[in-house]
């Protein structure tokens, strides 16, 4: 039996910002641990819990929806006690499935309930995995959910599954969690710990690529050791994109055609922005957009995009840019992972480069207000004083 972690409704509540969002519901019931129906078998049990999760996280997003359209930006009174409602639903299903688990230690059904919860296990559900299922095959199928866990405990479990996992998928997916959870902790806000975070990282997608060079994600979609020589190249590229560095060159093509060359744009200070036509937090920022490069009309500022849309989906992005009069060059990547995305390390979108008139990196990822106080900064090294009446 396949089941979801809970993770994923806290996740589309991180994602604000990316839906459409909307009306305010009455808040859903607290779930508490249900006494009816408990002679029922757990596997069944389970089933209903993530009907549940299912139901709330649909409810979710047509509520965030609907909130968007009702023109509530992020941030927002009303985003945040939506948001907050999720977190209140979120955390009484899982302590109802933690509770049901540890009513149940011996039902062979409990791993349901673990996969239930992903990278919520507290500190005993982990000590419970270990001690249970250490060499159990299915805890391959944990270990991509545990990779979003904060607990030190889950990240002490996964190491134990790379080192003594039953076989060599177990072991792999341990690894392969091990390093996305670092690299995200190196990608993070927090500077501290960020260089050991970094090289723990690097270690275990080596790891991956010396010891599993054929094990697959667990759909089988892609082979982990691609994935990890991927993520090595990221690592070895990160010096050269911070802040205070000389942006790498791009010479490429426009979706209309034509040439590009970012060299010809020294002496202007540049946004460079990565999106997709798919992308809903990159086409919510257009109105933004175009009213930040009619305000800079006549200035030194160029505004480029990066379009990563799929070969097939060329034209529809270049309709777009039509359609959205979004007036400024976009080049064409050639879909995901292209060759400039590659060089930029773009693993997000929108992502965001602000590059001075000398080309140099001055920032990263500024949306909104922010992005236009970062253009007016660099502006103002370079454009004349006004003169004193």
């Amino acid at each position: 039996m396949a089941f979801r972690p809970l993770v994923a409704l806290l996740a589309l509540t991180a994602a604000f910002t990316c839906r459409p969002g909307l009306a305010m519901q009455e808040p859903a019931p607290e779930t508490k641990p249900a006494e009816v129906g408990a002679d029922r078998p757990l596997a069944e049990r389970f089933r209903d819990l993530k009907r549940k999760i299912q139901e709330r996280s649909r409810a979710q997003s047509a509520e965030l929806a609907e909130l968007r359209r009702a023109g509530a930006a992020g941030g927002s009174p009303e985003i945040r006690k939506s948001i907050e409602r999720a977190r209140r639903d979120h955390g009484a299903i899982r302590d109802e499935v933690a509770a049901l688990i540890k009513a149940h230690p011996d039902d062979p059904a409990a791993f349901d309930g673990l996969l239930l919860i992903g990278a919520e296990l507290d500190d005993d559900l982990a000590a419970f995995v270990e001690d249970r299922y250490l060499g159990d095959p299915r805890i391959a199928t944990l270990c991509p959910l545990l990779r979003h866990s904060r607990r030190e405990s889950s990240r002490r479990l996964l190491e134990k599954i790379a080192a003594e996992g039953p076989d060599g998928r177990s072991r792999a997916q341990a690894a392969y969690a091990l390093a996305e959870s670092h690299l995200a902790r190196a990608k993070g806000p927090d500077a501290s710990g960020r260089d050991r975070a970094m090289d723990e990282a690097k270690r275990h997608f080596e790891r991956i690529v010396a010891d599993h060079p054929e094990e697959r994600s667990l759909e089988g979609s892609y082979r982990l050791a691609d994935r990890a020589k991927g993520a090595l190249a990221w690592i070895a590229n990160a010096p050269s994109l911070q802040v205070g560095r000389v942006a790498p060159a791009i010479v490429g093509e426009l979706l209309d055609g034509g040439r590009f060359d970012l060299a010809d744009h020294r002496g202007k200070v540049v946004a460079l922005v990565f999106w997709g036509t798919w992308c809903q937090p990159c086409m919510a920022m257009v109105p933004h957009e175009r009213e930040l490069v009619a305000r800079m009309k006549g200035r030194p500022f160029a505004f480029i995009g990066v379009d990563a849309d799929r070969p097939e989906d060329r034209e529809k992005a270049l309709q777009t840019t039509r359609d959205e009069k979004m007036d400024w060059p976009s080049l064409w990547d050639g879909g995901f992972d292209g060759p400039i995305q590659a060089r930029y390390n773009v693993d997000h979108y929108p992502t965001v480069y602000v590059l001075d008139a000398r080309g140099v990196i001055r920032f990263v990822d500024p949306r909104g207000d922010d992005l236009d106080r970062a253009v007016e900064r660099l502006l103002a090294e370079i454009e004349p004083a006004p003169a004193s009446p």
